[in-house]
Order: structure tokens, then sequence, then C-alpha cells
């Protein structure tokens, strides 16, 4: 009796546990449901990781090549970093190349030699990139102006831009600030490139729209070369770069000079006002300052008693800066040139020359006697 009861009561329990095990499974199984199909939770989404990281490949390949781009040093070493670039070039890498090729071709007189290398397929696959690729309007006019300079105007990718730049102008002229604008503009006159008539009016009349933000030194002084002198808009142009010249800083207007110097212009109204500003300022200028004015002025042959003053008397204070025979040679030279007759500082420049040429011959005797 007592072991049927026992049975009975093993097979109750047994009975028991089965039953609990299976709701156990029932109620883990309903929260797997839920946790797939009603969970708030977030799932992490492979697609969208991929597409994030792609993303982020991509972008750092670009910032390896623009790095690459800006870094490089010679049109030679430029060609070689073109030569590494994989797949199709995009629209601002497109830029990118073509102003840096402008910028090295430019210092080292080999326009030539980069114009013929671009020529040899990579503006074809510039060409097709610009044309697909939505660019900035400043990108736009910086490819214009480097095509300009590499004198490859009569390319297809040049009229590629300029089909760009005419419907940018319609869309988003006011995104653009006023320097890139005007330095096409400067460009395109002073290499006598001919734009079509309705983009060349757009320029015009947008440069004259925004003739206040005009008031970069180099931005001025582009205007005043290259544009038409007879023009009624160019005289209240000039009347406007007045006040903006007399609050320039030494800088600023020895970069004028320099501008001025480079583009071989000689507007008497701006250069009276430079003077007049130097005149009011009465600063001392230091070595390479000095160094550039001088260069600037003795190019431009501008003899301004009052400019061969601030020479004069700028080389007589600082001749114990001096550091370099260079030095000494610029300004001597650009004295010359300028017929400054200045008797201290020319005595000043001697004893320095004086004093500098001893120093040169006894560090040449201790040379000798050390070897």
């Amino acid at each position: 009796m007592a072991l049927s009861r026992f049975s009975l009561l093993f097979l109750r329990r047994a009975l028991n546990v089965r039953i609990s095990g299976a709701q156990w499974q029932k109620i883990r199984l309903t929260n797997i449901v839920k946790k797939r199909f009603y969970s708030t939770e977030v799932a992490p989404n492979v697609s969208a990781c991929g597409l994030d990281l792609l993303i982020t490949n991509l972008t750092q390949e670009r910032s390896v090549k623009e790095a690459e781009i800006s870094t490089v040093t010679s049109v030679e070493g430029l060609r070689k970093v073109c030569a590494k670039l994989e797949g199709p070039i995009s629209g601002e890498i497109s830029v990118r190349i073509l102003t840096r090729f402008a910028e090295l071709a430019n210092e080292s007189v080999s326009i030539q030699k980069a114009a013929a290398y671009l020529k040899k397929g990579l503006l074809a696959e510039m060409n097709r990139s610009l044309k697909n690729n939505e660019l900035n309007m400043n990108s736009t006019l910086e490819a214009m102006c480097a095509l300009v300079i590499l004198e490859l105007t009569e390319e297809s990718v040049f009229e590629t831009l300029v089909d760009v730049l005419k419907q940018q102008f319609s869309t988003n002229v006011f995104s653009v600030s006023v320097s890139p604008l005007v330095r096409l503009a400067a460009l395109v006159s002073s290499k006598k490139i001919r734009l079509p008539e309705d983009l060349f009016y757009q320029v015009r009349e947008w440069l004259q729209l925004k003739a206040s933000e005009i008031t970069e030194p180099k931005d001025i002084v582009s205007v005043i070369v290259c544009w038409s002198k007879s023009d009624n808009w160019f005289n209240i142009f000039v009347e406007k770069a007045k006040s903006c010249i007399s609050s320039m800083s030494s800088n600023e207007l020895i970069g004028m000079m320099s501008s001025l110097a480079n583009s071989s212009s000689r507007p008497p109204y701006v250069l009276r006002l430079i003077c007049n500003a130097f005149e009011q300022r009465k600063k001392d200028l230091a070595v390479d300052q000095l160094m550039l004015l001088a260069q600037s002025a003795a190019k431009l042959r501008f003899m301004d008693n009052r400019l061969r003053q601030i020479i004069a008397d700028g080389t007589f204070a600082n001749i114990s800066r001096f550091t370099k025979w260079s030095q000494i040679n610029t300004v001597v030279n650009s004295m010359t040139k300028l017929h400054i007759g200045n008797l201290r500082t020319w005595n000043a420049i001697a004893a320095w020359i004086n004093n500098n040429q001893m120093l040169v011959l006894n560090l040449w005797s201790n040379l000798k006697l050390s070897v």
C-alpha cells in the first residue's frame, strides 16, 4: 500500500515538473518571438554599418589624396602622384590637381610641360568627371583660373566649366565669395581670353553689384589692372577703393605695391594713395617689408620723393638688422634704380659692407689655418 502511494506521488511530481518545463519553454519561446518582432531595441543594421564604413573609407582616401596633391613640391612629383590614382577621379580631386599643377608650373616656369602631361589623357578623364559631378561655384572658378594659367582654354574641359559656370550664375551666385571671380576676370583680361558674351556680361554685372565687397588689396589691384578705364563704373570703384587703401596695414600696402609691380601697372591715383598712407603711418618697416617695397617701387620706376625718403630712412634705421649679403644687394640695386642719393644711408651701407667683408676674410683665414 505504501509502495503504491509512493509511486503515485512520484508520478504526480514528475508530471508537475514536465508541465512546468513545457510551460517554461513556451514562455521562453514567446519572449524570443516578442523580442524578434515587437522589441523596441534597435537591432544593428548590417547594411547601414557597411555603408557608413564605405563612406568613411572613401572620405579618408580622398583626404589622403588631397594631402598628397597639396604637399607635393614639383610638377614631376605631382605627375607621380597622379599616376598612382586609381578609379575615376572625382570632380573635387580634378579641381585640386588642376590648381596645384597651375601653382607649381607658374612657380617653376614649366607651364608647357604640365600642359603636355595633362593633355595625354588626364584632361579627358577630368572632363567626364566634371560633367557628372556637382561642383560648388568656388571650385568651378578655381578650375577655370588654373586652365587659363596652364594655357588650356582651347580644351573641351574649359568649355564644360564655362557651361557649368553659366548654370551656377542662375542658381547659386550669391553663395560665392568675390575674390575667385575677380581673379578669373583679371586672368581672362590679362591673357586676352574671350569668354562667351553672355557669361562675360554676367561676370561684369555681378562684380559691379558686389563692388562694396572688393576690399582685399590684391582684388582691388586686379580690378584696377583689368577693367576698362573709360567705364563710368570704374571711376566709382576707384573712389570706393580710396577709403580701403587709407585704412590698410603696412603689409597690405606693400602687398598692393608688389601686385602692381608684378602686373606692370602704374595707376598714378592708386600709387599716390599708397604713398599718402605710408606717410601718415610713419612706422618702422621690418627688413623683409623694406626689401619688397624697394623692389616693387624700382620695378615700377616710381620716383615719388616721399616713397624714396621712406626707403632711405628705413634702410638707415634697419642697417644693423641686415644679416645677409643678398638683403643688402637687393636694397642697393633698388636704391640705385630709384636714384636715391641719401648720403647718410649710403654711408651706413658702406660701413655694413666693410664690417661684414672683414668678418668674411677673418672666417676664411680661420678655415685655412684649421686645415
